[in-house]
């Protein structure tokens, strides 16, 4: 996804995906569902991937990632997951 986003950027071609909305708006959700584990693992993998361009949204990221690190209820691959979102 994201080197479909940087070939558009480098086109001049209009984004492939809305970033700021999913970033602002959908994400953040997903990294706290803990009642749906695959989605709150690739939502985390799905942030890593954009890190770089998170920018002021980034604490939130990591504050999640790190609560998800840390909590009981949430499982091993999701953790896996946060790992690699802070490890970016």
């Amino acid at each position: 996804m994201k080197d479909l986003a940087e070939t558009a950027q480098s086109t001049g071609a209009p984004a492939p995906i809305d970033a700021g909305y999913w970033f602002g708006n959908v994400i953040p959700d997903l990294l706290n569902s803990a009642n749906t584990p695959f989605l709150q693992g690739r939502a985390f993998i799905f942030a890593s991937q954009f890190a770089d361009e998170l920018g002021t949204m980034a604490e939130r990221y990591l504050a999640a990632a790190v609560e998800a690190m840390a909590s009981d209820e949430v499982s091993i691959p999701v953790k896996i997951s946060a790992v690699k979102t802070v490890k970016k």
